[in-house]
């Protein structure tokens, strides 16, 4: 297993090989290389609406989770990306 790596979101775009998808870009904040990754259009969009600071009009799955983990006063320290197979 390699070392860890801080990466972020660079950049998100439609998918030009699988039409309906979308492409996220991660990039390795230290050697700056980027990797994409497939996503679906309900992904893309939830992404989309916490990059841009949005309040949906009600708790999406991924927010009901956070608001279990913050009322245990637990806090999520990394999110690890063991493998990526067909660019998921």
């Amino acid at each position: 297993m390699s070392a860890k790596r801080e990466i972020t979101v660079a950049a998100m775009s439609a998918s030009e090989s699988n039409p309906g998808n979308y492409a996220l870009i991660l990039e390795d904040l230290e050697s700056r290389r980027r990797i994409p990754i497939i996503i679906g259009a309900a992904e893309a969009q939830a992404i989309a609406i916490a990059m841009e600071h949005m309040q949906p009009a009600r708790p999406l799955t991924h927010d009901l989770l956070k608001q279990t983990i913050d009322s245990l006063g637990a806090q999520l320290k990394e999110v690890l990306i063991h493998s990526l197979v067909d660019g998921v």
